[in-house]
């Protein structure tokens, strides 16, 4: 499992014919991707209506979300085990 920043997001959303989307469209296809909170807070808040925000959040249910934030879920590097 991946988990995608903002960064990589943001072209998938904005440039149809970037490497970003290229990628995530092969991690979605293959159910690799992994949404966290703050990523998925971040990516609807980037929605310019409800109605978007509503589409996309029911979208973006479809794909993996890791919840946590306990501290014995986190490796040496502070990354979620997975």
């Amino acid at each position: 499992m991946i988990i995608a920043d903002i960064s990589v997001w943001i072209p998938f959303f904005n440039r149809p014919d970037s490497l970003e989307k290229r990628v995530l469209d092969h991690l979605i296809d293959t159910n690799e991707i992994v949404l966290v909170g703050v990523v998925l807070a971040e990516i609807l808040q980037g929605c310019r209506t409800e109605k978007d925000r509503l589409t996309l959040k029911d979208a973006l249910c479809a794909l993996h979300y890791l919840s946590g934030g306990q501290p014995g879920n986190l490796d040496e590097g502070g990354r979620h085990l997975i």
